[in-house]
């Protein structure tokens, strides 16, 4: 794909990204600012990353000007007030907000990967937003077997009780809430899998663990 066909996705629209502090999220905020996106909204719980965090931030003074953060309570995807008025006048949004690893306890994996998607699906329904990118794991997939070389239509979605870890479950009920909101033209949705994902500014391990909250 060309670089002015990529650009022109999201040029000129308004985009919400939750988990919008985290490595991912953030690196998609300054892709779609960089890509043409009129506005985009970061939300999430914990502060913002902004141009004064240079070794994180690939942002200029000036595309910074057209992020705008929803973050503490404001970006709280577990309350669906706070992220019906974070998401109004999207475009588009990118659900990419989890609790993840093996720390937090099991209520905050429920209330993040589970009521959070709810909230999410259910604001983009409200407000009319027509696509909904989330991002899923390959985790809900793996029961401790091999699943090397297997495309993904060999692969199913792991029932209760047979799931590794509350992350993998919670993150399925979350894949098939997405996948339950597909209903073109008024709502497009899509799940994707990222596994391993590594580059610049990653924090080390022990510096996640740290800044993490895991009550």
């Amino acid at each position: 794909m060309s670089a002015a066909a990529t650009s022109s996705s999201v040029s000129g629209l308004t985009c919400a990204v939750t988990g919008s502090s985290g490595f991912v999220g953030r690196r998609l905020v300054e892709m779609l600012v960089e890509r043409g996106a009129r506005r985009v909204v970061a939300v999430d719980v914990r502060p913002p990353v902004t141009s004064a965090d240079a070794s994180l931030n690939a942002l200029t003074p000036e595309q910074e000007k057209r992020v705008e953060y929803a973050t503490g309570a404001a970006g709280d995807i577990s309350d669906l007030e706070s992220v019906l008025k974070a998401f109004a006048g999207a475009d588009c949004v990118f659900h990419i907000a989890a609790a993840v690893g093996p720390f937090p306890k099991h209520e905050l994996f429920h209330r993040v990967n589970v009521v959070g998607t709810q909230n999410v699906v259910e604001a983009c329904r409200a407000l009319k937003i027509r696509k909904l990118v989330a991002a899923s794991t390959p985790s809900i997939f793996f029961d401790g077997g091999d699943i090397s070389g297997k495309a993904p239509k060999q692969l199913r979605i792991l029932k209760p009780g047979e799931f590794l870890a509350a992350y993998a479950e919670t993150k399925a009920v979350a894949e098939r809430l997405v996948r339950e909101a597909n209903r073109p033209p008024e709502l497009y949705t899509v799940n994707i899998a990222p596994h391993q994902v590594y580059g610049g500014a990653f924090p080390p391990s022990s510096s996640v663990a740290a800044a993490g909250d895991w009550s």
